[in-house]
């Protein structure tokens, strides 16, 4: 256990979170590349298909998705950076 400036103990492996520069982004990274393969097979199959509409529409999901991630680690860190 860690005990934070917070005065909360807290297991080692969160304290660590927010410090790392590694949390959250090979989640981030596996999303990039799932991106870039929707995207490519919705402009292979057509947009126009119903496999490349479904592909393209999972692509634009995961910007969405790795946006949002994005800015909860941003958030996180900015809450947390005091404690550790």
């Amino acid at each position: 256990m860690v005990r934070a400036e917070s005065g909360v103990d807290m297991p080692v492996w969160v304290s660590r979170m927010p410090t790392s520069p590694l949390w959250g982004s090979a989640a981030v990274r596996q999303n990039d590349v799932l991106i870039a393969a929707s995207q490519r097979a919705a402009g292979v199959l057509g947009t126009e298909t119903p496999a490349g509409a479904r592909f393209g529409v999972a692509a634009e999901f995961l910007l969405l998705v790795n946006a949002s991630l994005r800015q909860v680690m941003e958030q996180w860190q900015q809450r947390h950076r005091r404690d550790v």
